[in-house]
């Protein structure tokens, strides 16, 4: 396989990525949100899952992702404009997570 080649099949993907900008922006907020939530549970209970634990983080978890996604919407976080984030974009993604502290 040639630099040639390699460099086509990345331009494949880079193309089918910007095609389907929503869906990618969807799963990759999707997959951050899992792994956030997912790390909070381990690091509160020192890396040890306990099992009665698990039904709580399953029966949450849709709860989680659909309030979230909700303040994405909100506070207007999939523009796809964040190569341009500046000061004012950073407190509005501070809004739409504070209520999530409680």
């Amino acid at each position: 396989m040639g630099k040639a080649s390699l460099s086509n099949k990345l331009d494949g993907i880079r193309s089918l990525l910007l095609r389907q900008r929503t869906s990618t922006i969807f799963l990759i907020q999707f997959f951050l949100i899992l792994v956030g939530y997912t790390f909070s549970f381990l690091l509160r209970f020192d890396f040890l899952f306990p099992q009665e634990y698990r039904t709580i983080f399953f029966q949450t978890l849709p709860c989680l992702l659909i309030c979230r996604f909700i303040a994405n919407y909100v506070f207007n976080l999939n523009s796809g404009w964040w190569r341009f984030v500046g000061m004012e974009d950073l407190v509005l993604a501070a809004r739409s997570r504070w209520p999530g502290r409680w």
